[in-house]
């Protein structure tokens, strides 16, 4: 009776263990189609009643943004919670195609990417934009727990961000205790 019992609790349950870990295609559940026109992007932002702009800042022969992808960017909550609060496009580090920036301004996405745009460092590396185009945040390298990377959304939805550095909003939020 207790094996059947047993058998039936974990039939009842595997669902909502899936449910927990639900992975979906990074590229279309986390990324959103973008033409690169910032000003566009951004008033689709302001007209879905979102923060702003999350841009991820990726390469093609970047393992570790591809492993961002597999382990961070597929998971549901984390899609979910980014796509709730910003409209979130990706930007090739290296890429060719043209991007129109925040003040109309027209270059390649590689420029864009550095010191001719936004001064992006290495890949992978997120920018996170006001609804007026303004920079609020950014984080170089790799993320490798979904907590964080919810917590670098946190950091900034919350306007944390306005008085100090990621790493410091970080050990804060550590000492006091889980922020959900």
């Amino acid at each position: 009776m207790k094996v059947l019992f047993f058998a039936c609790a974990l039939v009842l349950l595997a669902p909502v263990g899936a449910a927990l870990a639900q992975t979906r295609d990074a590229d279309s559940h986390f990324l959103q189609i973008s033409f690169q026109d910032l000003p566009e992007d951004l008033a689709l932002a302001k007209a879905e009643g979102k923060v702003g702009l999350a841009i991820m800042f990726e390469a093609e022969d970047c393992p570790p943004c591809k492993r961002m992808k597999r382990d961070i960017l597929s998971q549901a909550q984390v899609q979910d919670y980014y796509r709730k609060h910003f409209r979130v496009i990706g930007i090739d580090f290296n890429g060719d195609r043209e991007v129109v920036d925040p003040t109309g301004r027209k270059m390649i996405e590689k420029r864009y990417a550095g010191k001719g745009g936004v001064g992006i460092l290495g890949t992978p590396s997120f920018l996170f934009l006001d609804l007026q185009g303004r920079e609020m945040a950014r984080n170089y390298g790799e993320i490798r727990s979904v907590d964080t990377f919810i917590k670098l959304g946190e950091f900034v939805v919350g306007g944390a961000w306005r008085s100090g550095d990621f790493r410091s909003y970080l050990g804060q939020s550590a000492s006091s205790g889980p922020t959900r």
